[in-house]
């Protein structure tokens, strides 16, 4: 079983950079869950660079930031990133690229069983290398949101 964590995000742009410092943060501990097991991977802006990390992925979770009114943890799964041509990931300032990493990588024979998005509202996206304080105190959020899948994943597997 292997995990791929992607966190998108252009660090330049303020909490656009949300999943960027999410990896950057949080790599040591989510590997640590399952050593050998997952990987956490920074994507930045880079999305295409994904597909590399793909080949012998079974679960990928993307985090980044979804456009929304809503202040609540924004789940995506398979379906709405995937099949869905009205899916909601166009919300995303990434999404064109998690899209076309998903597409392509579907294209290549790569793509894993089970896809997931965890994110939450960009409060800004000035030019700043700096996170708002109002996203900022949601990285833990999304940390303890991921762990407890990543967990459940490891327990079934497990099983």
């Amino acid at each position: 079983m292997q995990i791929c964590v992607f966190g998108m995000g252009n660090i330049l742009l303020s909490d656009d950079g949300f999943g960027s410092h999410f990896a950057v943060r949080y790599k040591t501990e989510l590997e640590e869950l399952w050593p050998g097991h997952i990987r956490v991977i920074d994507m930045g802006a880079h999305d295409l660079d994904g597909l590399n990390f793909l080949d012998g992925c079974d679960v990928l979770y993307f985090i980044d930031v979804i456009r929304s009114d809503s202040d609540e943890l924004i789940y995506l799964g398979r379906d709405e990133l995937l099949e869905n041509p009205e899916s909601p990931i166009v919300m995303s300032t990434h999404s064109g690229g998690i899209q076309e990493i998903l597409h392509t990588a579907e294209w290549m024979g790569i793509l894993p069983a089970q896809i997931h998005l965890i994110g939450v509202r960009p409060y800004s996206l000035a030019t700043s290398m700096s996170m708002t304080q109002q996203a900022a105190v949601r990285l833990p959020e999304v940390y303890e949101e991921l762990k407890g899948r990543i967990l459940s994943t490891k327990r079934d597997f497990s099983r």
